[in-house]
């Protein structure tokens, strides 16, 4: 190896350096080590601050908040609903019995998740919401009440109504498995875990679940302990006592073959209803039976959705109903 000379090493060229380096790498990289921790510790607060400020008090109060109210919705699972349902179900019990709809309102309703939603999904506007977003003319901060809610995602009629119109609702899904993925997307509006009863009071039904979403009420049990439970049935009038509403924009009905059962429990006289979807597919009295059933109840007959399209998830064969009385 050629020899550095003695100009080379004191006159700063770059052979020096490099010679000056391997004979006191120790030391420079020792020294390199406290510079950096001296600048981490005079300026690095400061540049964090810059980049990611601290929330305020306000801020930190709101996030606070939500916290708490996030904690509380969640609480409600964890009730055990058997103690506070005693003596709550049977034919003597009536829909607006104040204990009943206070349980319902406090260990049933759950509130909306205040996070940010979270879809698998592109954003989809359903046949159903399409046809009420017509009929409504754009409405905007709209109520809907959706009964077969599934995982609040997939197959939705509100769901695109509540992200593109400001809408706020309930929805209603028994099936426990795709209870929680409802609350795991994070929906701005209410939901509950149980079924509407189909008689005029709160009762105990067997429910059978289904890997396709399509579990119902069965008037029967199964020899199959997991797929047969026991679930609560809540009258529809006294869900709406506990939301305190008495206005509903759009009510969407999917609950394999219990729709018409159930809608010949609504008050309509004291429930104002805009516009209801129906599934027709499994009704066992026929098609026919829900245009006699609404139009006594002051509906007219608007269209009849068949579709299928599978690369959305997306089927019905629904009956869209209109209120007489809407202008």
């Amino acid at each position: 190896m050629p020899r550095i000379s003695e100009k080379e090493l004191h006159g700063g060229g770059s052979a020096g350096l490099c010679l000056f380096y391997h004979r006191h790498r120790r030391y420079v990289l020792i020294a390199s080590a406290v510079f950096i921790i001296f600048l981490t510790y005079s300026f690095g607060p400061s540049v964090i601050r810059a980049i990611a400020p601290c929330p305020s008090r306000s801020q930190l109060e709101f996030q606070l908040r939500d916290f708490l109210l996030y904690r509380n919705s969640q609480s409600k699972g964890d009730v055990d609903r058997e103690s506070v349902m005693q003596n709550m179900t049977g034919s003597d019990i009536a829909p607006d019995n104040p204990t009943l709809v206070s349980v319902v309102r406090n260990h049933f309703v759950d509130a909306p998740r205040p996070f940010v939603t979270k879809f698998s999904l592109p954003l989809t506007q359903t046949p159903q919401a399409e046809a009420v977003d017509k009929i409504l003319r754009g409405k905007t901060a709209g109520f809907f009440l959706e009964c077969g809610g599934l995982d609040g995602e997939r197959s939705s009629n509100t769901l695109w109504l509540e992200q593109k119109r400001d809408w706020n609702g309930v929805l209603i899904e028994m099936d426990p498995s795709y209870y929680m993925q409802l609350r795991g997307k994070n929906r701005k509006c209410y939901s509950i875990n149980a079924c509407l009863s189909p008689k005029n009071y709160p009762d105990t039904l067997s429910f059978r679940e289904h890997d396709l979403g399509e579990g119902q009420l069965v008037k029967e049990d199964s020899t199959d302990d997991f797929a047969v439970q026991k679930a609560y049935c809540l009258p529809f009038h006294t869900i709406m006592l506990a939301l305190n509403r008495t206005k509903i924009d759009y009510l969407s009905l999917d609950v394999e073959g219990w729709e018409l059962p159930i809608m010949r429990t609504i008050p309509f006289d004291l429930i104002d209803i805009s516009v209801i979807s129906v599934e027709i597919k499994h009704g066992p009295e026929g098609s026919s039976a829900y245009t006699e059933f609404l139009e006594s109840k002051g509906f007219k007959y608007h269209s009849h959705l068949h579709f299928m399209r599978r690369e959305l998830f997306l089927s019905g064969n629904d009956y869209i109903f209109v209120n007489k009385n809407l202008k």
